[in-house]
């Protein structure tokens, strides 16, 4: 059961470009089975409260990608989306 709850979202380790900050970022599932976006050049993770958003941040990218992306989805919908692009 444990484990279960460390991987509940399923999350794809997947790299993509936002035009919002002009960066490439890289995602991964935290320890704690949560969502973890990294910038790719430093490593350094995004934290929750930046400015722009995580959610703000792959929002971008989507759009960046061609995809029809609706602000109200949240940060775990656009990165599913994201990764079937």
């Amino acid at each position: 059961i444990r484990e279960m709850k460390l991987n509940r979202h399923h999350f794809k380790d997947i790299e993509f470009y936002s035009s919002l900050t002009n960066k490439y970022y890289y995602t991964k599932t935290s320890g704690q089975g949560t969502l973890s976006i990294f910038e790719k050049d430093t490593n350094i993770e995004v934290p929750n409260n930046s400015n722009p958003s995580k959610k703000q941040i792959v929002l971008q990218a989507l759009k960046d990608l061609g995809e029809n992306a609706d602000d109200g989805l949240t940060l775990y919908q656009l990165e599913k989306k994201i990764c079937n692009k």
